[in-house]
């Protein structure tokens, strides 16, 4: 009963700040207009390009990756066991990274780039790690050896961005910067499309993990005697992870802390260990603290920009720091 109120409670909380997310901005804007162009009837193109261009595929891309990161995150702190594995453990965002930095800095920063070709290019910098990650743990042996890889492959991936940044020129180097900044509001219609369907295949391959990943809690050994093919899982498991945490990254940046924290709040709050409850806890608290974080940029941003990355960090380490030292959630990092 406890559970269901607060889903109810979450839900409702998720519909009414994506409400105030269409309604509130850097832009005060009236708000019965904004509800006549909401309805279909705008009373100017502005508003009608400032709802519709702007603000609702914002809203949508905040509510994806919410569900994205803090999912992933969840995945890989359960497969670990590890409290600190985040959705980027894999090297994926890294790859990403790479694959940005190919496109921006060997450029030069001119040309045709747009943020479809930058996505592509973060694309493939994650399918490439992704790759290389899916051929080592059919030879390697142990989780842990394969977060050690994937430590050691973010580390190289990001060792040649730092190269890419030396020698390139000041533009380039301005734009990726920026790019790494993260943003919820450079997704456009087209890019929004990819995005939802990659954060819709990420989630249904995580939900296909839930039941694998509940029976690994009980030991390898016991899970394999029940029929569990733990090479399939992994493949499964690193897909999901893979999808959720590059795609993200490709259309709206790196984003760090969201992934990491919001799983730890959802144990906390709910009080389980049950995987399926926790999945959908933290779909709906990552939708929730994204649009919050959305909510707090563009107020803050009247007076003073903030970058997405910077914002998410100075809401999410207050949370992180609570769940670290407070004895009544200490369980929560076992």
């Amino acid at each position: 009963m406890r559970r269901t109120r607060l889903f109810v409670c979450l839900s409702f909380i998720v519909l009414l700040l994506a409400v105030a997310d269409l309604f509130f901005g850097a832009i005060s804007l009236p708000c019965d207009e904004l509800l006549q162009t909401l309805l279909g009837e705008p009373p100017s193109e502005f508003l009608r390009n400032i709802l519709w261009e702007y603000r609702f595929p914002k809203m949508l891309t905040a509510l994806l990756v919410g569900m994205a990161l803090p999912t992933s995150g969840l995945l890989m702190q359960r497969f670990f066991r590890n409290p600190l594995a985040g959705p980027f453990v894999l090297g994926i965002s890294s790859g990403s990274t790479l694959g940005a930095a190919c496109v921006i800095l060997i450029s030069g920063g001119g040309g045709m780039i747009g943020a479809l070709t930058i996505a592509g290019a973060a694309t493939l910098g994650a399918l490439a790690i992704l790759l290389l990650i899916l051929v080592a743990s059919i030879r390697l042996k142990g989780q842990n050896t394969i977060l050690i890889l994937g430590i050691l492959l973010s580390a190289l991936a990001l060792g040649v961005v730092n190269i890419l940044q030396y020698t390139s020129n000041e533009h380039a180097l301005k734009l990726f910067v920026i790019w790494t900044m993260g943003s919820l509001s450079e997704v456009s219609s087209t890019s929004l499309l990819f995005l939802a369907l990659g954060t819709l295949l990420g989630l249904i391959l995580a939900f296909l993990c839930l039941r694998p990943l509940s029976l690994l809690q009980l030991g390898a050994a016991h899970a394999t005697s029940l029929g569990l093919s733990l090479r399939a899982t992994t493949i499964l498991l690193f897909l999901a992870t893979a999808l959720l945490a590059g795609v993200t990254t490709a259309f709206c940046g790196p984003i760090g802390f969201i992934g990491l924290v919001v799983p730890h709040i959802a144990r906390q709050m709910f009080r389980t260990s049950s995987l399926k409850t926790l999945f959908v806890a933290t779909l709906l608290i990552g939708m929730a603290s994204l649009l919050v974080v959305d909510l707090l940029s563009q107020y803050i941003g009247r007076w003073m920009p903030l970058p997405l990355n910077a914002l998410v960090a100075i809401v999410s380490l207050p949370f992180m720091i609570h769940l670290l030292f407070s004895t009544k959630s200490s369980h929560a990092f076992n």
